[in-house]
């Protein structure tokens, strides 16, 4: 027993040590890991920051997000359901936007293209399904339009469950054929040195970027384009932004020909708000599958809540 607590006590003695560089530090307290720095840490680094100026060009933008859901366990798989919204808008104004869904999928182990070892995840499947539906989205937009900066929801990678037919790569190909630009719009990497750039961008006084390529290059692969750290309007949050090409042309663009929210574009806020699904539509699938296929719905349980009770941080 004495050895037991003299364990401890070097295990502690130890972890003292270890906060001898906490005193006096910034912090910011995030139990549920979703913030970030409002305006990034003190201790930011001079950085090579550009000017965004507003271009006196008009231009079509068009924004893609989706979101797929799980609805339903069966002995042989599992049913879901996904929702995708475009939105258009020109000169600053908009134009259309569409809602597309939702649509239904049942998918067991003789579905194609889809790991055994997936089916047992479904955030492993609906982040399959989301890859797939915008990626014949971004495609079929890449085909169609043209002189178009198409806006995504998330960074421009090569993702593990591409396809054939619409592949990241081939969409910036159909782009570069109609003279469209497809950029990716999503939250700043919460990579520490990236997180402290933010404070470089914050501090200064008109729309602006930072290139970041060469900083996420070293932990991330299969990235295309350029990666970009932008603050889009002068009280906005700053973004991760990733172009193909142009970079100071497309910023130009986007910044006098879509509204901002927050530093934020307006079609891609649009376009999620679209994607998201009501918890009338939710409700609205699960009668559409019980009524069309005589189904025998049966009881279940949440054997966390029943074994460990309600009580708990999250």
């Amino acid at each position: 027993m004495q050895e037991l607590a003299k364990c401890i006590e070097d295990a502690l003695n130890n972890r003292r040590d270890s906060f001898n560089g906490l005193e006096g530090s910034q912090v910011l307290f995030d139990p549920n890991e979703t913030l970030t720095p409002l305006n990034g840490w003190d201790n930011f680094y001079n950085a090579k920051i550009k000017d965004i100026d507003a271009s006196n060009k008009a231009c079509q933008i068009a924004a893609i997000d989706s979101s797929a859901i799980f609805v339903a366990d069966t002995p042989n798989g599992s049913i879901y359901a996904a929702k995708s919204g475009i939105a258009i808008a020109y000169n600053k104004k908009s134009i259309m936007h569409f809602k597309i869904g939702p649509t239904l999928l049942y998918i067991n182990e003789s579905y194609q293209n889809i790991n055994k070892l997936a089916l047992l995840d479904h955030s492993i499947v609906k982040r399959i399904i989301r890859i797939k539906v915008e990626r014949a989205l971004q495609n079929k937009l890449a085909e169609s339009l043209s002189n178009t900066i198409i806006l995504v929801d998330g960074s421009l990678k090569v993702s593990l469950f591409e396809d054939n037919i619409n592949h990241l790569t081939k969409i910036v190909d159909n782009c570069n054929a109609n003279e469209n630009t497809l950029v990716g719009i999503s939250k700043v990497s919460r990579l520490k040195l990236v997180e402290r750039l933010i404070s470089s961008l914050n501090n200064h006084n008109k729309p602006c970027y930072l290139n970041i390529s060469h900083i996420l290059r070293s932990y991330i692969s299969n990235l295309i384009g350029e990666q970009l750290l932008v603050r889009l309007s002068k009280n906005g949050l700053v973004l991760r932004a990733d172009i193909i090409n142009n970079i100071e042309q497309v910023l130009s663009l986007l910044l006098s020909n879509d509204s901002l929210h927050n530093g934020y574009p307006e079609t891609l806020r649009l376009a999620h708000h679209l994607s998201v699904f009501t918890k009338t539509e939710v409700l609205a699938t699960i009668g559409i599958i019980s009524s069309r296929f005589n189904l025998n719905e049966i009881d279940g349980c949440d054997a966390r809540k029943v074994l460990l009770g309600k009580i708990g941080v999250r």
